[in-house]
């Protein structure tokens, strides 16, 4: 699961384009989601179950 990702996450205002850099830690997940001209960070987040939708 570590690495970076394109993602394109569904809004009110439609789909915004960005990125997210996971970095998984035993069962704790740390990361940065960069969407909408903002840095998010992720700190501590469990992981619960990953799903990929083609």
């Amino acid at each position: 699961m570590n690495g970076n990702y394109n993602i394109t996450i569904l809004t009110p205002l439609g789909a915004e384009k960005g990125t997210i850099f996971l970095d998984a830690d035993g069962e704790k997940l740390n990361g940065i989601l960069k969407i909408m001209g903002k840095s998010i960070i992720i700190r501590n987040a469990m992981q619960v179950q990953c799903i990929f939708i083609q």
